[in-house]
């Protein structure tokens, strides 16, 4: 939405850059360079180009914007999902080790418990 907002301002901007830039005037005159040919152009028609290629240019930062923020997404999942796997591996490897554990203890008291009668 932020690109979006920049791209907006951006075209505002320039829109009123072309009317202070041509005036009242509905034709601009450019003249090229290289080959000084004088080349008459509409105004609204470079407005009408100059608000399309804006609105192209917030559409590829849109989907340049939510593609990374999708990968980021993804990534984040996939720490958290090793983060819980890795969790419940460590929590039954305890519960086995605790399991391990109440087994000798019962081994020992009942070896205790022969010797004693």
């Amino acid at each position: 939405m932020k690109i979006f907002a920049v791209t907006f301002v951006e075209s505002v901007l320039f829109f009123i850059f072309l009317l202070i830039l041509v005036g009242n005037s509905d034709k601009i005159n450019l003249q090229c360079i290289i080959t000084q040919k004088t080349y008459t152009l509409d105004f609204p028609i470079i407005v009408a180009v100059a608000w399309f290629l804006g609105f192209i240019e917030m559409l590829i930062f849109q989907i340049l914007f939510l593609k990374t923020r999708e990968k980021q997404k993804i990534t984040a999942y996939k720490k958290q999902y090793e983060k819980n796997a890795v969790s419940e591996a460590e929590k039954d490897n305890q519960i086995k080790a605790l399991e391990n554990k109440v087994k000798t203890l019962e081994t020992a008291l009942e070896s205790v418990l022969k010797k004693n009668n």
